[in-house]
């Protein structure tokens, strides 16, 4: 994981990671807390709603509290992230 830049109220920051399929998310993240925001960016298509949530449940666990989703195939798993 790589911190991009820090800023803005709070001085949050504001981390980029790339990873090569759903089982490279790690199960903690070094952040600042214990809560996190999550844009997923991620190309879906022809993955099975249940891995989407596997993902979901993975961010969940580590702290995500909120979500943003961008990317083809991803609505059939969107249901995860509610």
């Amino acid at each position: 994981m790589e911190e991009l830049g820090r800023g803005g109220m709070g001085e949050r920051s504001l981390f980029v990671l790339y990873v090569s399929n759903p089982d490279d998310i790690p199960a903690t993240f070094a952040v600042s807390g214990p809560y996190f925001v999550c844009l997923l960016a991620w190309d879906a298509t022809g993955v099975r709603a249940a891995d989407v949530g596997a993902v979901a449940e993975r961010l969940i666990k580590a702290g995500m509290r909120v979500c943003r989703m961008l990317g083809a195939g991803l609505r059939a798993g969107a249901r995860y992230f509610r």
